[in-house]
Parts: C-alpha cells; sequence; structure tokens
C-alpha cells in the first residue's frame, strides 16, 4: 500500500501513511496490456489517457482516483454513505519506460515511485504498494489494483471535503509532526461531518474513516466527554520518552448569528506523556487557547 508520512487516513488496501492499514485480498493478475497506450506522445500530452475520475472497487470496499490537467490527483475515501473525503496529493508521469512510471507526491519531503499500464479493455493497473524511499517496483504484480474508468471529472464535486497535504499544518520553519497532521485531518473530518449532521462525531467508524488510532510513535483518542454539538477533541499519546504529546478540538460556536467550527491544535512545550487538555475557545479574544505547558500550533 502507499505509505507516506502526511496527514493521513489509512485507506483499506491502499494508503496506509503513518504505517496504518488494511489490505484487500490480491487480485489475479490483469490481461497484459496491447501496445503503449501513451509511447507516441508528446510530454505535453503524456497524461491525457489517465485525467479523469477511476474507481476500484472489491468485495465492498472502494477507492476513488482523480488525475487532473495541472497534475494534482485526488484519492476519494468513500463513508459508505454516499458521500466522501478528497485527499489531494501531485502526480508525475514518465511515459518513456514499460510499464509508464507514476510519481506520487504528497510533499517535497515525501515522494513514491510507482508503475502502471492500461489494460486491453481500457482499465488503469496501479501498483501502489510503495512508499516513499522504496525503489520503484519494476514490473505490475498480484498486488497492483485494476481502476475502471467513471467520468472526465478531474477535479472533486464542490460538495466534497478536499485535505491538500501540502498545506495541512503547514510551517515555513519546519515541518509539523505527523502527530500534528494526523490530529489535523481528523479535526477537518470532525468539521465536515459537524456541516452534515449537526454534532461531531464519537469515532472513526461515525467519520466514515477506514484506520485506526495508532500508529508506531502515537496512541490516539477521540474524547467525547461533554456535548458533542458543541466541541470535540482529539489527543495523541507518545510510546516513547523524548516527544511531544498533542491535542487538537474543535468547536462549535455562534458567531453573527451562524453557527461556525474553530479548530486548533495544542503541542506540549517539552516531551511528555500526558496531553495538552482541555483546550478550551476564549470569545474575547476569538481564538482556541492551550492549557499551560503547552503552545496554539499556527
Amino acid at each position: 500500500m502507499l505509505r507516506i508520512s502526511v496527514p493521513c487516513l489509512s485507506v483499506a488496501g491502499l494508503v496506509g501513511c503513518l504505517g496504518i492499514w488494511t489490505g484487500f485480498s490480491q487480485l489475479p493478475p490483469a490481461l497484459a496490456s496491447e501496445a503503449p497506450l501513451l509511447a507516441q506522445m508528446q510530454p505535453e500530452q503524456e497524461i491525457a489517457p489517465l485525467l479523469g475520475e477511476w474507481s476500484f472497487t472489491e468485495e465492498g470496499e472502494s477507492l476513488g482516483l482523480i488525475f487532473g490537467e495541472d497534475n494534482r490527483v485526488f484519492f476519494l475515501f468513500p463513508d459508505g454513505e454516499g458521500s466522501a473525503i478528497a485527499v489531494q496529493m501531485e502526480y508525475e508521469v514518465n511515459s518513456q519506460t514499460q510499464p509508464f512510471q507514476l510519481d506520487i507526491i504528497a510533499s517535497p519531503e515525501e515522494t513514491a515511485l510507482t508503475i502502471f499500464e492500461f489494460t486491453p479493455d481500457g482499465k488503469l493497473r496501479l501498483d501502489l504498494d510503495v512508499e516513499p524511499g522504496d525503489p520503484r517496483p519494476e514490473m505490475l504484480g498480484d498486488n497492483s489494483l485494476v481502476f475502471d474508468r467513471v467520468s472526465d471529472a478531474m477535479v472533486p464535486p464542490e460538495t466534497m471535503q478536499v485535505i491538500e497535504l501540502s498545506e495541512a499544518m503547514s510551517s515555513e520553519e519546519q515541518p509539523p509532526s505527523t502527530a500534528a497532521q494526523f490530529i489535523a485531518i481528523l479535526l477537518r473530518a470532525q468539521q465536515a461531518y459537524y456541516i452534515e449532521n449537526g454534532e461531531f462525531a464519537a469515532d472513526v467508524e461515525q467519520l466514515g474513516l477506514a484506520t485506526t488510532l495508532e500508529t508506531q510513535e502515537y496512541l490516539y483518542e477521540i474524547q467525547t466527554e461533554g456535548n458533542r454539538s458543541e466541541t470535540i477533541a482529539i489527543a495523541a499519546v507518545p510510546k516513547d520518552d523524548g516527544l511531544s504529546s498533542y491535542a487538537g478540538a474543535v468547536f462549535a460556536i455562534v458567531s453573527s448569528g451562524e453557527t461556525v467550527t474553530v479548530a486548533g491544535i495544542c503541542q506540549s512545550d517539552s516531551p511528555s506523556a500526558l496531553p495538552p487538555v482541555p483546550l478550551s475557545f476564549s470569545t474575547q479574544a476569538s481564538k482556541i487557547q492551550c492549557p499551560a505547558g503547552s503552545s496554539l500550533l499556527e
């Protein structure tokens, strides 16, 4: 599966960023491709066959991909109830090799190198059993996923929540920790859930995310104490000494007669096994406030 240490969703059978994953059963090998569809194209044309929306489905699990003209690729994570979250990355194609090469770029530091081909019946066969730092696969194996073309759409619908990995919790001074990034993506999912339901979700199942709340370095907890129509908190407890702890929260507040959501993340100022909770929202300062011994990530 594609592993990228950035804000993540662990999508069943595909993206196990931060090392979390659940696997699809292996697919039978696709039929050998006919003559390359991209080989005779100019560089500016080489992505044309990829453009549009693709879908993979197996045993009730599904995953969508949308490739755009501007080298953006969206991973669509369905929630099983007709909606989805789109995680945006970038991509580059090299059509001068067999199979074709695809670089999936989550950030300047995180690029996964993989390969793909088109089957004789126009499907997209793609190897996502890769992670940044791994060598590019040389050939497509049994664990490759086969996607059906769905439409010519090159961007998700406007109603879909889009999360840009390169911008989530960005900082000019240093990259954010993966724990803060993981909390950030869960908070954004909680905000989207609140818009639809008028309260925050109690767990990842309600959020419709195929992920667990544990990574190699942290244990995460969605804290449901209190009124879920007002606030929800997510804590990250480090497993090892020497790591900071984190906590994030979303508050539903009334502003100019309308209810809006405000989210923030606090980081302990020094290594700590205790997450910085509870967070509070100051109506006077119009911002989230962190407990003593922690600071708000801007």
